[in-house]
């Protein structure tokens, strides 16, 4: 008994010098060495992406910074404020979503399905080319990072920012990895190729402009990027504009609709009341008790004459009462704010401007 007890021991202690036996994986946690093996694994972790899509808000999260919405109170960036980064939440200065998207970088060639790598890279790619996109309009010069990075890697966490040039590149960089890589099946809450070029398109139509108008080398060439990957859109794809024939309510219902009308919606959040994934846009438009919002007139006025013209080519544009600037209008207008004759779906009775619901009566 003495000698088998021995031997007992000493197994043991020779298996717990083991280090292949001791330095395993935990079946029950879900880490890089038991993940991103299946297409399914690659499919898992990429849905985690579509998280970082426009919030329920829409509009009104998304373009409060800019001159077409008028809020009751300033925002910061429009004071001179400066926001500082320990404030993430409030000042977009946050990265854990592009951490999230180069830990699947790091990872996804563990698998041997070679179709799903090329696929849900490309969703990667879309991804991290979008992330960096919302930071190029908001703040211009950003750090670029590609690499996941850890505690300590200080010389990356403080390294300086790279230039819009920069960064304008690395995005049009993965828009055409996604471009190759993605299949191009019409599903309007999965990106695809086109969803890939349509955002290329905006890229290079955004940053075009901005040089083009502020000063910068390169803005005829963005442009005529902008132009191609528009084309490639409305020639090779399967989408088309939303059209029943009537152009007095065809905008209104594209937007309108319970569910995504498939032939146009390229990208879109589907909201469902039996899962409880609802927005809060009827909301802001609606409710008296969230009267700090409106259209400005600078928008309003953008929206042409029925004869195609500008409406600013009117004189004295600028002094026209509602009446008077409502008449001859782009039938899209009538279908986005209040005018004349306005009836909600489902009503009956025309309905006036609510200044209630709008500070600005838009």
């Amino acid at each position: 008994m003495k000698k088998i007890t021995i031997i007992l021991i000493l197994a043991v202690l020779f298996s717990g010098c083991n280090d292949d036996f001791l330095d395993r994986t935990p079946l029950s946690e879900i880490s890089p060495e038991n993940s991103f093996n299946t297409a399914a694994d690659l499919e898992l972790y990429t849905n985690s992406f579509y998280n970082d899509l426009s919030g329920v808000g829409g509009i009104i999260e998304n373009d409060n910074l800019s001159d077409n919405v008028l809020f009751n109170g300033v925002p910061r960036e429009q004071t001179g404020d400066r926001l500082i980064p320990a404030e993430a939440g409030s000042s977009g200065w946050s990265w854990g979503d592009l951490r999230k998207i180069n830990i699947f970088f790091e990872n996804y060639e563990r698998s041997s399905d070679e179709d799903a790598k090329k696929e849900y890279s490309g969703v990667a790619y879309f991804f991290r080319a979008l992330f960096y996109y919302n930071k190029l309009k908001r703040f211009g010069d950003v750090p670029w990072y590609d690499t996941v990075i850890g505690t300590g890697d200080t010389d990356l966490l403080l390294k300086p920012r790279d230039s819009r040039g920069f960064i304008t590149q690395k995005i049009i960089e993965d828009l055409d990895k996604a471009i190759e890589n993605l299949n191009t099946d019409r599903s309007s809450d999965r990106v695809n190729r086109w969803t890939a070029l349509a955002l290329k398109s905006r890229v290079c139509l955004f940053e075009g402009t901005f040089r083009k108008y502020h000063g910068g080398q390169g803005a005829d060439e963005l442009l005529n990027l902008a132009q191609l990957a528009a084309k490639r859109v409305i020639d090779e794809s399967p989408y088309n504009i939303y059209s029943t024939g009537n152009s007095n309510t065809d905008y209104r219902d594209l937007f309108a609709s319970n569910d995504a009308i498939e032939n146009e919606i390229i990208l879109t959040r589907r909201y469902s009341l039996d899962l409880d994934v609802i927005n809060s846009i009827n909301y802001y438009f609606t409710s008296p008790t969230q009267s700090d919002v409106g259209l400005t007139k600078s928008i309003v006025d953008t929206y042409l004459l029925d004869s195609g013209l500008p409406f600013t080519s009117q004189s004295g544009y600028e002094t026209f009462n509602f009446l008077e600037e409502s008449q001859n209008r782009d039938p899209r207008m009538y279908q986005t704010i209040r005018t004349p004759e306005y009836t909600r779906i489902g009503g009956n009775s025309s309905v006036l401007p609510d200044f209630s619901a709008s500070i600005s009566g838009y």
